[in-house]
């Protein structure tokens, strides 16, 4: 099997900030020595648990696109170098309006990399969360409806994403939503994958199958997905906990208070297409994104404020002059 073996023992996520602070890095010197013929104007741009993140043009385009590759420690470690690939190779298969295009990963100089288009003009939607609180109704449903467009079609791909949250979530000023960070292939040979990148997914979007490192699949992903949009509109995620044990037995043991009880802002129907999202068994979830989807349109066509709106033509963006904060 491709990742036998790939068990990465007990590690804890609330020991992930201080980890990835002692990782080595590749060093943008090293990156850009390496790749001198294919990327120029190479700087840093964030990090994750195993993976570097670098702004670069590409020299035969001229086009600006972000690097990945992965950090000195993982590079040393095939299982680690194993995840890259598999990750880079799924993400590499969706072209989709909201999802962010990715190439197939390479290697030159010692130096494996896969890259993803940057978008500039773009907030990560945990930033307008934090700035504006909730967001309002209408805003919240386009997002969520183009979060679920990109869903269905990389479900359909046979792609899971497993670490959706609002980090990755991109918004422009006009509305349009992308989605990035897939994925993994869906298939059960590679479970232990999907084990492994649930342990990197942050601990509140977690579904309770991943919790507990049970199997995995699209419906992973749509629980994640409803724990996004009560967050946009409550400006709360269903369940906190300063600690990982005890959110998880929560989340495991007890139903999240639906959104209208949080505030009264939330219509009911929409509430309860959330709580469909949220159900602690996948089999009570909905079963795909577009079945999501037609549900919270009926909901938004049936609620009588936003009723003549969602009538008249397809949620896919909410029109905005700028942005609010």
């Amino acid at each position: 099997m491709l990742l036998r073996g790939f068990r990465l023992g007990n590690a804890k996520r609330a020991a992930g900030a201080a980890f990835r602070s002692r990782l080595p890095s590749h060093g943008t010197d090293r990156i850009a020595r390496a790749l001198a013929d294919r990327f120029s104007n190479i700087v840093p741009f964030g990090r994750d648990v195993f993976v570097e993140y670098y702004l670069a043009t590409e020299i035969k385009t001229g086009a600006t696109v972000q690097l990945r590759t992965p950090t000195e420690l993982a590079s040393r470690e095939l299982r680690f170098k194993k995840m890259f690939l598999l990750e880079a190779y799924a993400a590499a298969t969706l072209r989709h309006l909201n999802i962010l295009s990715c190439s197939k990963p390479d290697e030159v100089g010692g130096v494996l990399f896969s890259t993803t288009e940057y978008k500039p003009d773009t907030k990560r939607l945990r930033d307008l969360i934090s700035c504006a609180g909730w967001l309002d109704l209408e805003q919240t449903v386009s997002i969520a409806d183009q979060i679920s467009s990109a869903l269905a079609y990389a479900h359909s791909r046979g792609v899971v994403h497993l670490r959706l949250r609002p980090e990755n979530i991109l918004v422009e000023s006009d509305g349009w939503v992308a989605v990035t960070d897939f994925g993994l292939a869906a298939g059960r040979e590679i479970a232990e994958a999907h084990r492994q990148r649930s342990f990197r997914q942050a601990t509140a979007y977690l579904s309770p199958e991943q919790a507990v490192g049970e199997r995995v699949d699209r419906r992973s992903d749509l629980y994640s997905l409803g724990v996004i949009v009560y967050e946009m509109l409550t400006d709360r995620v269903p369940f906190m906990s300063g600690d990982e044990r005890t959110m998880n037995r929560i989340r495991l043991n007890r139903d999240a208070t639906p959104p209208h009880l949080q505030t009264s802002r939330v219509p009911e129907p929409i509430s309860s297409v959330v709580m469909g999202l949220l159900e602690r068994s996948p089999q009570r979830r909905f079963s795909d994104a577009a079945t999501f989807q037609a549900a919270l349109l009926g909901a938004c066509i049936d609620d009588p404020e936003l009723g003549e709106e969602w009538t008249t033509h397809e949620p896919d963006r909410v029109e905005q002059s700028g942005w609010v904060c």
